[in-house]
Parts: C-alpha cells; sequence; structure tokens
C-alpha cells in the first residue's frame, strides 16, 4: 500500500529526542554535519519519509525500523521542483511540496516506476463532483493507490503489481 505524510514547515521542538529515540546513527550523523540553516527542513522532510513508509506498512512510528532516511541531497533538490521521485530499495518515495509552507512525502513498495497525478480543484460543487469521481477512480483492483488531498489539491500515486 501507499503511505503518504504531510507536514507543515515550521520550527520543531524535541529534535534531539526524536533524533536520538527514532532515527538511525547514520542520520543523527547526517543531521549534525547540515548547515545550521538546512537542519530543520532536513528533519521536517526525514519525519515525512519515516511516517510514509511506516504506513506503508501499517505499522506506528514507534515500531517501526530505524531505516536511514536523510537525504541532504534530496532536500536541496527539492527546493526548485514540483516534486521528486526516487528509489532506495525496497521502497520508491515522492517528495512534494502540495501548498506553499508544507512538505510531504508517499512511500510504497513496488518493481514498476509510478504515476504520479497532482490536480487542483477550485472548491466549487462542480469540481467537488469532478473530484470524487477522481478519487473513485483511483481506486482499481489491480492497482495500489494512495491519495491525500491538501487546500483543494489531490495528490495521487499509482503503482501496478507485476503479473
Amino acid at each position: 500500500s501507499v503511505g503518504i505524510d504531510i507536514e507543515s514547515i515550521r520550527p520543531i521542538k524535541n529534535i534531539n529526542w526524536a533524533l536520538e529515540n527514532l532515527f538511525s546513527a547514520g542520520d543523527r550523523e547526517k543531521y549534525r554535519t547540515l548547515p545550521v540553516d538546512l537542519r530543520n527542513i532536513a528533519f521536517i522532510t526525514a519525519w515525512t519519509k519515516k511516517e510514509a513508509i511506516q504506513k506503508s506498512l501499517d505499522l506506528g512510528l514507534g515500531r517501526g525500523g530505524r531505516e536511514n532516511v536523510l537525504d541532504s541531497e534530496r532536500i536541496l533538490d527539492l527546493s526548485g521542483a514540483r516534486y521528486d521521485v526516487h528509489q532506495r530499495k525496497p521502497f520508491w518515495f515522492i517528495q512534494f511540496s502540495p501548498a506553499p509552507g508544507y512538505i510531504g512525502t508517499a512511500a510504497f513498495i513496488s518493481e514498476r516506476n509510478p504515476v504520479i497525478q497532482f490536480l487542483d480543484f477550485d472548491g466549487s460543487q462542480a469540481s467537488a463532483v469532478f473530484e470524487q469521481k477522481i478519487i473513485d477512480d483511483m481506486q482499481p483492483t489491480h492497482l495500489d493507490s494512495g491519495l491525500r488531498k491538501q487546500n483543494n489539491r489531490i495528490i495521487g500515486i499509482q503503482h501496478g503489481k507485476q503479473n
């Protein structure tokens, strides 16, 4: 299944506690070597990746592993892009910004490249009907799908299973 997490970009309290208790030693080391002005966004980006992994595996955050999720190069790449897709086996990751001031990550296991759709809606009744049709259409039985709505935008991810 697809796990998606979206967080607002904000100052984070208790980063040191989270790093020591929920992140790998490798992530802690990478975090400490980052320039101070990148640390907060790096933490939030890594947090969304960690939560997306746990959601895709149907685990609670504290019950998952301490896989390496902090990737400073991906944080810099995302700053000017609509989204970034990369694979770190066994997971595919899609990092995106659904609205100004937000960062999100979708995580899933797949042997195929993902198909990504970003759809914007104006909030009218007509767009609400169309939006529901998009949601219904994203649920075919032969595909795993993930949907997340934020500020009248739906982010949809589909990945097929190999036959």
